[in-house]
């Protein structure tokens, strides 16, 4: 079950007046050292403004940081982000990055850790909340966000206007991946929510949609069955249906090809019907566009000033995306 579901589908439509840092740290008895010494009262959360996922990996996280901060300590190298705001005429102050580590402390508190102030680092005057946005990615100093997590920052930016480029300039990662994130957000529901309750890998929901289309749900709950039948909880391309085949297509392929060839120039040829010689016309066909391609690809690779990037799966997630973001 997903604890802040309905959170996270929601439009995060919050808009922050720029309060008074001086002021507010005053009204809360705030020590400064080099960093601000918040009461941990006086830190509030701003309502849906964390994209985290509160799933199991999530619960599971908290506890780690808290049993972590009951041996430990909280660590002062790793303060918080804070962002002061004026509501109804008071100075708060709201943390931006370090949401996880708050919600820890609070429990390692209720369990007897002897902390009652955090340190924090506050945003600078002019900070928009379409910075604070960016931050939730380009500023994450805790447990990297997940891919779905990000496609949620992805999907504000948009509704403040941003384009796929600045974007992408933003966040560190290419236009095919944002697009890629585009999609999983606005993936049907049950899509969704299986992401989310990590059943299957956003890699694998965004593939399904692009290979399947409105048939991706159904396509995706035979995998999950088929992942449960073996003992997996979390189902990945590995468990998609056909999938052994079409990767003992693709490891014969070298054989089927020089085989068709062989065909094509065989005598006995010409005695097929003209609907498999058709088919084997359409094979070599394509065989022979896949080596032109190739052809053109190399003489443009040499050509190059300047390296160029591998491509990405057409889901527009990298192969890599879940080291990456952790997923």
């Amino acid at each position: 079950m997903i604890e802040n579901f309905d959170s996270l589908e929601s439009d995060f439509e919050v808009q922050l007046t720029p309060g008074s840092v001086k002021t507010a740290m005053s009204a809360v008895d705030a020590k400064s050292r080099d960093l601000w010494q918040v009461p941990i009262e006086a830190i509030r959360v701003i309502p849906g403004f964390n994209v985290r996922v509160k799933n199991t990996s999530y619960d599971q996280h908290i506890e780690d940081l808290a049993e972590s901060i009951l041996r430990e300590g909280f660590k002062p190298d790793k303060p918080l982000a804070g962002y002061v705001s004026q509501e109804d005429g008071v100075n708060v102050i709201s943390v931006v990055d370090g949401h996880c580590r708050l919600e820890a402390v609070r429990i390692a508190i209720s369990r007897g850790a002897e902390i009652s102030r955090l340190p924090v680092v506050v945003s600078p005057p002019g900070t928009t909340m379409e910075d604070l946005t960016v931050s939730l990615v380009s500023s994450n100093s805790g447990k990297e966000l997940t891919p779905y997590e990000i496609s949620m920052v992805v999907r504000r930016l948009v509704k403040f206007g941003w384009e796929t480029q600045e974007i992408a300039a933003k966040l560190g990662i290419t236009q095919r991946y944002v697009a890629g994130l585009l999609q999983l957000a606005s993936a049907p529901l049950e899509i969704r929510k299986m992401v989310m309750e990590e059943r299957i890998a956003a890699r694998m929901a965004i593939d399904a949609m692009r290979d399947h289309g409105d048939k991706a749900l159904a396509f995706l709950l035979r995998a999950e069955k088929l992942a449960n039948a073996r003992g997996q909880r979390r189902v990945t391309n590995k468990f998609a249906p056909g999938r052994a085949f079409k990767k003992a297509i693709t490891k014969n392929a070298p054989v089927m090809a020089k085989a068709i060839e062989d065909l094509r120039r065989d005598p006995g040829y010409a005695a097929l019907g003209d609907e498999v010689k058709a088919q084997v016309e359409k094979v070599l066909e394509a065989f022979e566009q896949a080596r032109k391609n190739e052809a053109d690809a190399e003489e443009e690779a040499e050509g190059a000033s300047e390296p160029r990037q591998n491509d990405e799966a057409a889901s527009g997630i990298p192969n890599d995306a879940e080291d990456l973001f952790a997923d």
